[in-house]
């Protein structure tokens, strides 16, 4: 029971990139039916004004959030989540982006903003910063967060390869919010597109890379919502991608290195000192 769930301090939670539900409502219908998670984050819906909320969600048991692509068919997301549970829609962006954002309210009153994103992988520099401005509007400081979907940015948090301008944009924007990445595990292939983001470590437990839903090429992710999770104070992290290397290489070259480890004995002191030095601080 939901409730229950909530009180216990835990939701059970699953993001699936369905590849379709259109032509997946009775599969669809079996894990409603199940009452397996509280909460089901879908991408890549495929829906349209042909098929309703009452057909595509014939279970007394859960209610659904959507946002359908308008202008062709792919794309949309939706929210389905147990009647139990108080969960307020906030925005429904249709314009040119598939984003849900909602206010997940538990039992003590605390609430948790849930924003679910799709990106279609042909989204241009322009189209991916009208996404980023919505999450820095939507992400406030004092708020948990959670942020989910497929953003289709393969090379997103690998430190040692190449990005494009807009993988490093967006990366820029999750930095600057203060958002951990939970799940590491290849989605699709040997990509991690499939995403779930949090403002605190403690948000989200037990997320699990788990087999596709029905013959999506996408591998869906189970988790765990903490409901209890007080907010995380806001800690700074350091954006190296920012860094002006070049500017940082003539200023060490400027450095008497011979000079400054004069009285270091061995590569220990000489760490020591360099740590404790104007360069660290």
């Amino acid at each position: 029971h939901p409730k229950k769930a909530v009180e216990s301090g835990f939701l059970n939670c699953i993001l699936i990139n369905s590849r379709s539900l259109k032509n997946k409502l009775n599969e669809l219908k079996l894990l409603l039916l199940s009452e397996t998670y509280d909460i089901l984050f879908f991408v890549e819906t495929w829906l349209n004004d042909t098929v309703s909320d009452g057909i595509l969600c014939t279970s007394t048991v859960y209610n659904v959030f959507r946002c359908d692509r308008l202008e062709k068919s792919g794309g949309g997301v939706a929210i389905f989540y147990k009647k139990a549970l108080k969960i307020n829609i906030i925005e429904n962006i249709i314009v040119c982006q598939e984003v849900l954002i909602c206010d997940l309210i538990s039992t003590c009153k605390q609430k948790i903003r849930l924003i679910l994103y799709y990106r279609p992988p042909k989204y241009n520099l322009e189209l991916s910063e009208h996404i980023i401005h919505t999450f820095n509007n939507f992400v406030p400081e004092y708020l948990n967060c959670l942020i989910l979907g497929d953003l289709n940015l393969p090379k997103l948090f690998q430190p040692y390869v190449n990005q494009d301008p807009i993988t490093a944009s967006f990366e820029t924007c999750f930095s600057t919010l203060g958002m951990f990445n939970m799940n590491w595990a290849p989605t699709r292939m040997e990509n991690c597109l499939d995403l779930v983001l949090s403002t605190s470590e403690h948000l989200v437990f037990d997320i699990i890379s788990i087999e596709p839903f029905c013959d999506s090429d996408h591998n869906s992710v189970s988790f765990k919502m903490s409901v209890s999770a007080s907010k995380d104070k806001q800690t700074p992290k350091r954006n190296f991608r920012m860094a002006d290397y070049d500017a940082l290489n003539g200023f060490f070259l400027t450095v008497d290195w011979n000079e400054l480890f004069r009285g270091c004995k061995s590569p220990t002191d000489m760490y020591r000192f360099f740590k404790s030095s104007k360069f660290c601080h």
